[in-house]
């Protein structure tokens, strides 16, 4: 998962490696001033190239909190091997003790001028400036393997470590061949039996593989031939893709802030990406790649964030194709999402059987009671099972019956989730593992109609979903019909399911209302396991060994990874010593993650 960030600080690290040696001594003798100067403008590249390199580290840093064991292990060990010689963590921390070298020889400089300003009449004091050389770590050797796109990096390395050092030809012939693997060693070995001078093999393999314009186009095909993410996959790796060609393109001097690798890139993204991408630039008038790469990289952020506040939510496998008449059930290993869906949609409006109104039947106020509604079947001659009109009640194929004529005891609704027991969640005694639930004002677009309702975050599900019962209490207007496919939690088998577009709106902590998208269903899971808002008020929660209470309820809205990044602060989580974890969202913070 690092290969990309690994990579692009492989340029800065040669950069790096390159100021360093250019870095001398101290020579009181010759012209201070100048020397004050050449110091003080390499201190700055210096610092440049370590605070660049120390960005990195610390995205390396946050990939680890949502790895598995096995990615961490590897993660760790490719970290400890760039801690050793020749790694960029390695000459980061080399690159920081030379800074406070060269700072010491700039303050050294300017006590000796101002030394010398003050005695011009006599001779200039002995000074105790020490002039020992740098002692820089020792540099492995860089392989090059004949990819062009490799070449401006293993360039850089090569100057500023090899090619600029006092040995002779015979000696830079020996490195720079043993730098050689696969092609370019073959090429070398071919135009080494010409007995050729070290400049004569350094400018053919120049021309073999340094040609800029074919740099540039294999970097550009590179950018073409990224795949186009899934809907609901994880975004870090793609990002490191772009971050790694687009640094090579600006090393070789292109410019990348350009219409064609924008459209480039966004080509490359699922559509809930796009959604919030064109609602800011809507919000921006001024936008260009720059502003898209650290989109994307906020992106990354909050979607790793997330999972790390719900481990048990990981991926879910969504099919792609619509259940068909006839074929035999989808089915596929357990899924740990709440809720995963395949959509599909008909943008027709929805007539009510009873009043011919965009309603579904179920939820008709004109013809509400089981009487009327039993009377108007009989007036339009309709199926009391199906509600159409082309065949009687005792002919009907429909396995469900909308109006039972038997008895009027309503049946429980039924939830396209599955129970979140307390068996599982508690695994152990003293122990449970919350979910990702907040508290939060629910209203109709123009806000009017107001309700106090329980918010689930949950990033294993493609769709955000709300309550009919909550659709219906808040007079929302329904947009289109389609027809779900819906996968409940902990199951095998997908089943139909007939849901209406919305759209609610959301008080944030802010006071603002941020409108949400989602689909109607019956029910979304019962018995949700999740913290009592009441405890954030505490000063104290972060030492508590163990959470005094936890609460139960059923929630009316779930917000899915299309809608994730409306609420979703980019921040690290707050651990606290009962092992949970506190994240900050746009509805509020939220307890979350497993623990007492």
């Amino acid at each position: 998962m690092s290969a990309g960030i690994r990579q692009v600080a492989g340029v800065t690290k040669a950069r790096l490696e390159k100021y360093l040696l250019q870095v001398k001594a101290t020579d009181l003798s010759g012209d201070l001033s100048e020397q004050l100067q050449t110091y003080e403008h390499q201190r700055s590249q210096i610092e440049a190239a370590i605070n660049l390199l120390s960005d990195y580290e610390r995205q390396w840093l946050q990939l680890f909190a949502n790895l598995t064991p096995e990615q961490e292990k590897k993660e760790r060990d490719l970290m400890a091997k760039a801690q050793e010689t020749g790694g960029f963590l390695n000459r980061l921390e080399g690159g920081r003790e030379q800074l406070i070298i060269l700072q010491n020889y700039v303050l050294q400089l300017r006590v000796a001028i101002a030394n010398q300003t003050e005695s011009d009449a006599r001779t200039r004091p002995n000074s105790t400036v020490s002039s020992s050389p740098l002692r820089l770590p020792k540099i492995e050797l860089r392989r090059f393997d004949g990819n062009s796109t490799n070449c401006p990096v293993f360039r850089d390395w090569y100057l500023s470590t090899i090619d600029n050092q006092p040995i002779s030809d015979q000696q830079k012939i020996a490195y720079f061949a043993s730098c050689m693997v696969g092609p370019a060693k073959e090429l070398i070995e071919a135009y080494q039996l010409q007995n050729p001078s070290y400049s004569d093999i350094v400018k053919r393999v120049k021309e073999r593989y340094a040609n800029n314009e074919v740099i540039v186009q294999q970097l550009y095909a590179q950018l073409e031939r990224i795949p186009r993410i899934q809907e609901g996959r994880q975004v870090r790796t793609l990002v490191e893709d772009i971050e790694r060609i687009l640094e090579l393109l600006l090393h070789q001097g292109e410019t990348i802030n350009n219409r064609m690798i924008q459209r480039e890139i966004e080509k490359k993204l699922p559509r809930w990406i796009l959604q919030d991408l064109e609602r800011k630039k809507l919000e921006d008038d001024s936008w260009d790649v720059t502003k898209l790469r650290k989109f994307l990289s906020n992106v990354a952020l909050t979607q790793e964030a997330v999972h790390r506040m719900t481990p048990e939510l990981g991926g879910v496998k969504i099919s792609e194709k619509p259940l068909v008449k006839g074929s035999k059930p989808f089915t596929q290993g357990k899924s740990t999402s709440a809720l995963s869906i395949v959509a599909e949609r008909k943008a027709k409006s929805v007539p009510c059987a009873f009043c011919k109104m965009p309603h579904f039947a179920n939820q008709c106020r004109k013809y509400s009671t089981r009487d009327q509604r039993i009377e108007r079947c009989r007036q339009l001659s309709l199926c009391f099972r199906c509600l159409k009109p082309s065949h009687r009640t005792k002919e009907c194929r429909n396995g469900e019956t909308i109006i039972e004529e038997t008895s009027s005891t309503p049946k429980p609704p039924t939830s396209v989730v599955a129970s979140v027991s307390n068996q599982v969640t508690a695994r152990n005694k003293g122990e449970a593992t919350l979910l990702m639930c907040v508290h939060a004002t629910a209203a109709d677009q123009l806000h009017r109609k107001r309700e106090k309702v329980l918010v689930f975050i949950d990033t294993g599900s493609q769709r955000s979903f709300i309550t009919e019962r909550l659709a219906t209490k808040l007079s929302l207007p329904f947009s289109q019909i389609e027809n779900l496919n819906l996968m409940a939690f902990a199951t095998q088998r997908i089943k139909p399911y007939r849901s209406m577009r919305t759209t609610v709106s959301l008080k944030t902590v802010g006071g603002n209302w941020q409108p949400f998208d989602v689909s109607t269903v019956k029910q979304i899971t019962h018995n949700v396991q999740y913290a009592p808002s009441q405890l954030l008020k505490h000063h104290f929660i972060e030492n508590w060994a163990s959470l005094p209470t936890v609460a139960c309820g059923d929630p009316e809205i779930l917000i899915g990874m299309d809608q994730l990044s409306k609420i979703m602060e980019v921040s690290t989580s707050k651990p606290v010593k009962s092992g949970f974890s506190i994240y900050e969202t746009k509805l509020g913070p939220i307890i979350a993650g497993h623990g007492r």
